[in-house]
């Protein structure tokens, strides 16, 4: 998921989130650089 915001400057900025822990966690799109599926989880 991807949101964005005004920066105090006027401009815009995205973000990438996530929901974790049932916290939400959010980075600049622009200090992204892969994003990997898992495609199963193991509990250990």
């Amino acid at each position: 998921m991807s949101r964005k915001t005004q920066s105090t400057e006027g401009a815009m900025v995205e973000y990438v989130t996530a929901m974790i822990g049932g916290q939400l966690f959010g980075l600049p799109i622009s200090r992204v650089q892969d994003v990997f599926m898992p495609e199963r989880v193991t509990r250990v």
